[in-house]
């Protein structure tokens, strides 16, 4: 991931393993289409929009710290505006899951 911000450009290199915890990283589905498309900005700063491809049924849009503790959850949807303005700087996963679907993807948080 590369960032460039005032006249720097920065690199993002992220390697986690979230076995331990059950949290795997990369669109992880039963179903064609269920994935994370976008999660921007990248570091996000207040706010995080989240789009997700393939929602046919209800389910939930969940964010987990790299300790697998759940931080944010609210009711899955095609787009969603998340408030990471209370999160510490750092790494965490998003997962959707939507009935046998679950997908996830990186989220870095500044």
């Amino acid at each position: 991931m590369r960032e460039s911000q005032f006249g720097k450009e920065y690199n993002y290199h992220v390697r986690a393993n979230f076995s331990s915890i059950g949290l795997a990283v990369g669109d992880q589905t039963d179903t064609p289409g269920f994935r994370i498309v976008q999660a921007s900005p990248q570091p996000a700063a207040g706010f995080a929009r989240v789009r997700i491809a393939g929602v046919s049924a209800a389910g939930t849009l969940e964010v987990f710290d790299l300790l697998g503790r759940r931080v944010i959850v609210q009711a899955l949807a095609t787009e969603a505006m998340l408030d990471t303005s209370d999160l510490p700087t750092g790494v965490y996963v998003l997962r959707a899951t939507s009935q046998s679907a679950v997908a996830s993807r990186t989220l870095i948080v500044r």
